[in-house]
């Protein structure tokens, strides 16, 4: 057996291991979250109490789907551009290092052609979004 196949498959465990922790992470977070959420149905004595109290803003809150992201579009849109600007710097990088190693090309193209993949993401993603009025532009006071 070749030495160097422990390398990929090392990596393909560990790769596993992030993705099986996650999903764990993930699930028991909505086991929590409904656990919490039965509990406090069982405060209410009847049915007419659970129904005013849902009628409010902050009983739809805390009964709201908990699989639903809340997170702020323009978060997102940001976290996708960090990205990809690490990415292009990292490409850039090994530019410059192709004077004194001329395999670094594989990975320079490899980062810069995923770092300007993200940097588009984040662009095309962030138009989509205001042009369906998910991300609202704040406009400074004097605007108004």
């Amino acid at each position: 057996m070749d030495d160097y196949i422990i390398i990929p498959i090392g990596v393909i465990l560990l790769l596993g291991f992030v993705f099986w922790l996650n999903t764990r992470l993930r699930q028991s977070k909505w086991v929590r979250r409904a656990e919490m959420q039965k509990q406090f149905i069982d405060r209410f004595s009847s049915a007419a109490e659970l129904n005013e109290f849902l009628s409010t803003e902050h009983g739809r809150s805390v009964f709201e789907d908990s699989l639903t992201e809340r997170k702020d579009q323009r978060l997102k849109v940001l976290g996708v551009m960090r990205t990809g600007i690490v990415l292009v710097c990292l490409g850039v990088g090994f530019v410059l290092l192709l004077d004194d190693d001329p395999s670094t090309i594989f990975p320079a193209t490899i980062c810069l052609s995923l770092g300007i993949g993200f940097l588009l993401a984040a662009l095309i993603s962030y138009r989509a979004a205001k042009s369906l009025r998910v991300v609202e532009e704040k406009r400074p006071a004097s605007e108004a």
